[in-house]
């Protein structure tokens, strides 16, 4: 088990999931913590326990992206112990045609008004020109902004701050500590790649690790 906290923070460097609800309350031996709303979120997760269970999520081929999405929105997520929770961002493509309608003397003739309008690129270019993948970087910008702020709502991240080492500044001394809710932490865990269950829980992203299928015991 390598900590993962002075990777991420420095910047150097498909199971199937299972779900279920418990309507007891959590216990309270919970640490303490002076900060008043991280507290109301964790009180708030207490009304209600609910449980997520998966192998693993994703895979390199087939990140868990959506799988783990979903899981996010329940206060108890378990991993087998083998699992790994692969989250590498959200991404596109797009089928450009144009050389296959060339080969094969297809003429496509369209009409359209302003550059961003990029719905007919497909068969007309064989690239993204600069506004179509303007168009298609806001978009998946937007999606991913939008699942990384309901993550940090649901697993309580707002105020959550890990440990970072050394970094890969000039000042090699340096260092200190950085929040979950900071952009920059969710740009090197997806360049960091896939993580183990242990780092998964390190950061708050899996609560527990379990040899076999949980729920059956915790409902």
């Amino acid at each position: 088990y390598e900590p993962l906290s002075s990777r991420i923070g420095s910047g150097d460097g498909e199971g199937d999931a299972q779900y279920g609800e418990n309507n007891e309350a959590e216990d309270e031996g919970e640490e303490h913590d002076d900060n008043e709303p991280m507290k109301k979120q964790k009180e708030k997760r207490k009304q209600k326990l609910s449980f997520a269970f998966a192998d693993t999520f994703g895979n390199p081929i087939d990140p868990g992206n959506k799988e783990y999405y979903l899981a996010s929105a329940f206060t108890n997520i378990h991993m087998q112990n083998q699992g790994d929770l692969n989250m590498y961002g959200i991404g596109t493509t797009s089928p450009f045609l144009k050389g296959m309608l060339d080969k094969y003397g297809v003429k496509v003739h369209v009409f359209r008004h302003g550059k961003y309008k990029n719905a007919p690129n497909i068969f007309t270019d064989s690239a993204y020109t600069k506004e179509h993948r303007q168009n298609m970087t806001s978009i998946i910008e937007s999606i991913d902004e939008h699942i990384i702020n309901n993550i940090i709502q649901s697993r309580s991240l707002y105020n959550v701050a890990i440990d970072i080492g050394p970094s890969s500044s000039s000042n090699k001394s340096e260092v200190g500590t950085i929040k979950m809710s900071d952009r920059k932490i969710w740009d090197n865990l997806r360049d960091y790649g896939t993580l183990t269950g242990d780092n998964a829980i390190e950061i708050g992203l899996i609560d527990e690790l379990s040899l076999i299928d949980p729920l059956d015991s915790l409902l």
